[in-house]
């Protein structure tokens, strides 16, 4: 709540061509909307789509994923996304 940033991201994906490229996350009060961009100044994380998939989802703190090698970034932007993408980590009860 009240964060405002903006990210680009450098994807890409072996499999789907349209999953590859730069685009731009900007953060808003809570809102996140992505854009395609041909270039951007913006920090940038460079990852594979299933790097995108696990911080997106929260799976690994952006730092431990960038030690790890599925995303790639300087510390400003690591701190950057590890804002963006605060939370706990995802879990699930196994209660059938």
């Amino acid at each position: 709540e009240g964060l405002r940033s903006h990210l680009a991201f450098d994807i890409s994906d072996d499999i789907i061509a349209e999953n590859r490229g730069t685009f731009t996350l900007e953060v808003q009060d809570g809102r996140g909307n992505v854009s395609r961009s041909s270039s951007t100044k913006a920090p940038t994380i460079r990852a594979t789509i299933n790097g995108l998939a696990m911080l997106y989802t929260g799976y690994m703190a952006p730092a431990l994923m960038r030690s790890a090698g599925f995303i790639e970034g300087d510390d400003a932007v690591i701190q950057r996304a590890a804002g963006i993408f605060a939370g706990t980590t995802p879990w699930m009860t196994d209660m059938y």
